[in-house]
């Protein structure tokens, strides 16, 4: 399959992008090209904002994409440009949520002494406060 991966080299993304590779999958990984290493010569890299994705469009379309993983899709504008930009090329959109809003993120980073909440995470949990 082609698949690009928006956001394939931080946290989570790097993680999807390697195992893809590792299946044998034709991965395009559209990054803003601030993390330290080299990518891979499995991929092909596309250095860009998010904010500016549809500028991207022609070499998305080129790339004939099946899927495309958003990991840093974080407002509406980013949805909405998302499927704008892909509606005419890929035929399955995966958008992960952030777990950035939950309050146990202070605690995974050090930045709190509140223990931690229950697992597993769920919509309702509790929301951090202070951004």
């Amino acid at each position: 399959m082609n698949i690009v991966i928006i956001g394939g080299t931080g946290f989570i993304g790097s993680h999807i992008t390697a195992q893809l590779v590792k299946l044998g999958h034709k991965v395009m990984v559209f990054h803003r090209g601030r993390k330290k290493g080299k990518p891979s010569s499995d991929m092909i890299t596309v250095l860009g904002e998010r904010g500016n994705l549809s500028a991207f469009s022609n070499e998305f379309r080129r790339f004939n994409p099946d899927v495309v993983v958003d990991v840093i899709g974080y407002s509406r504008r980013d949805a909405r440009e998302l499927v704008e930009t892909f509606k005419d090329s890929a035929t399955h959109l995966v958008v992960l949520s952030s777990c950035d809003v939950y309050r146990n993120r202070t605690g995974l980073f050090g930045v709190t002494e509140a223990p931690p909440d229950p697992l597993p995470l769920l919509e309702d949990s509790p929301l951090r406060t202070r951004f």
